[in-house]
């Protein structure tokens, strides 16, 4: 009789597995449905790519806006040039009434 014992345990064995599988195929099914209605409402990848796009395209343009603003707001630097003794020579008054001069 154990050949027939065995043959029953491998049967149901095998019965076991095919019942899991069944099961698995059950929980994929699922989580297919799951991921399609996830992607309906997420759109197509070719919508969000190019909506990532549009905004990155905004964003370099608002900085590009700011930078222009920032160099626009800038105070202008007063160059200042120092006093060269050779190239402004000193002038000689002469006067004959210095009290005319001094007013």
């Amino acid at each position: 009789m154990e050949p027939k014992s065995n043959r029953n345990e491998a049967l149901e064995a095998l019965d076991f597995i095919i019942n899991v599988l069944k099961e698995h195929e059950k929980d994929l099914d699922r989580l297919i449905g799951q991921l399609g209605n996830i992607t309906e409402s997420l759109g197509e990848t070719g919508e969000i790519s190019e909506k990532i796009n549009n905004i990155e395209n905004r964003i370099s343009n608002l900085q590009s806006e700011l930078t222009m603003m920032i160099k626009n707001m800038e105070i202008p630097k007063i160059v200042s040039t120092p006093w060269n003794a050779s190239a402004n020579p000193a002038v000689n008054v002469k006067c004959k009434k210095w009290e005319d001069f001094k007013t």
